[in-house]
């Protein structure tokens, strides 16, 4: 999410090209839908449990249930980001010192047990990784796209 304090903290172009690139790959990846499609099976098997067991369990099954991929989606969100900053013309090279920064400034969100991000260590290993793929494309002349295991669903 594109935020006020997101805005401060960018400290130059290059910073909001990967947030907004973030915000649209979760949007293009379907992952908000997808979300939506876990909560409703967790809280369908929730609900199950719970009548069983005899107690309400449909709202914990669906928090369960739309936190199943979502570092996966997060994951996705920075990889498929730096992808769509890169076309649209800017520099990803630099992008994991955004997480670095980050960490800097909020070293309790490095890593936090159940979170529904990857750590930011992860991230920052990543992206640095993404950048550097990114870069062997542009260099060698390949079409500047992400690979995927699959195609996302239609």
């Amino acid at each position: 999410m594109v935020t006020q304090g997101m805005l401060r903290f960018a400290s130059h172009d290059e910073d909001l090209a990967m947030v907004i690139g973030h915000e649209l790959a979760h949007n293009t990846q379907r992952h908000i839908e997808k979300s939506r499609v876990n909560a409703a099976a967790g809280a369908l098997i929730g609900g199950l449990i719970g009548a069983l067991a005899g107690i309400n369990t449909a709202d914990l099954g669906a928090q369960i249930g739309r936190g199943a991929f979502s570092q996966e989606f997060e994951s996705e969100a920075d990889y498929v980001g730096a992808y769509y900053a890169a076309r649209a013309g800017f520099e990803v090279r630099g992008s994991a010192d955004l997480w670095r920064r980050f960490a800097v400034r909020n070293p309790g969100g490095i890593h936090l047990a159940g979170s529904t991000h990857p750590s930011t260590a992860v991230r920052f290993l990543a992206l640095e990784q993404t950048a550097a793929e990114i870069a062997a494309k542009q260099t060698s002349g390949r079409p500047v796209l992400p690979e995927f295991k699959a195609p996302p669903a239609p």
